[in-house]
């Protein structure tokens, strides 16, 4: 085996490990809001303090590292030792849009698990 094909495999084991923690997650948070159906209205909607939600967003980290990881050694592997340009745009576009969702998901309650229904007064016809 070569060692291209070994970092590549290890690449896609990643992502693939990750896809699976993600419908894990999402098997889960389905369940509990099948049991629990006011669960909405009390948690954020990328709450990190439910254990499911955190397992659907260390699975979509532990893919996008491995699909960025792939990109990367693909590139390298047609242009020797500098990355593709079409490799290095996309790993970045991969890891900004990772950033950009990991701000939301903390800006909106993600740590706190709070989520608030504020409710406001019905409007006079």
């Amino acid at each position: 085996m070569s060692e291209m094909s070994s970092r590549l495999r290890a690449g896609v084991w990643a992502a693939f490990a990750g896809l699976c923690l993600q419908l894990v997650g999402a098997t889960w948070d389905t369940l509990q809001h099948h049991n629990d159906p006011g669960l909405a209205t009390r948690e954020s909607v990328v709450s990190l303090t439910n254990p499911s939600h955190l397992l659907m967003a260390l699975g979509v980290s532990i893919a996008a590292l491995g699909i960025g990881w792939c990109l990367y050694w693909l590139g390298n592997a047609r242009f020797g030792p500098r990355p593709s340009l079409a490799a290095t745009v996309a790993v970045i576009v991969l890891v900004t849009l990772w950033l950009g969702t990991t701000t939301v998901s903390l800006r909106t309650g993600g740590v706190s698990g709070k989520h608030d229904h504020q409710t406001t007064p019905a409007r006079e016809p």
